[in-house]
């Protein structure tokens, strides 16, 4: 049975930790690998050469649409934001494998975040009764 895929995004602010562990670990991993991005597909779709989209980022020449199409260089915030633009796709969508990789980091230290705040011992007061911990 596959789990339901719950992106980060989608996560309330208000979600515990145990929430965002529990919604990262009952996804489950793809059968197919996602590329880290699919800039040139997109760009293709749109029928820009590397030097158009290079020109539209605000770049000398395609050579960075290149390195970013190859895998060899990842772009700034600033560059992805100007890709979902251009590109008429959200970041998450063009930067597939990257974003899936990057939430299973995040869900991994959210397990480990969970299990230390679990064997931490409440603070105790000084009348010897555990004090309110500010979150």
């Amino acid at each position: 049975m596959r789990g339901k895929f719950v992106p980060l995004g989608q996560i309330s602010r208000s979600a515990t930790l145990n929430t965002l562990v529990l919604s990262f670990s009952t996804t489950t991993t793809m059968s197919t690998r996602l590329l880290p991005n699919y800039l040139r597909s997109h760009r293709k779709r749109l029928g820009l050469s590397q030097d158009e989209l290079a020109f539209l980022l605000g770049s000398q020449s395609g050579a960075k649409v290149s390195r970013y199409e190859s895998f060899t260089r990842v772009p700034s915030l600033e560059t992805a934001l100007a890709l979902e633009i251009i590109l008429k796709k959200p970041a998450r969508e063009l930067f597939g494998g990257l974003c899936r990789d990057l939430e299973v980091k995040v869900a991994r230290r959210a397990a480990l975040l969970e299990a230390q705040k679990k064997s931490r011992k409440p603070k105790q007061s000084a009348t010897g009764t555990p004090s309110i911990i500010n979150r």
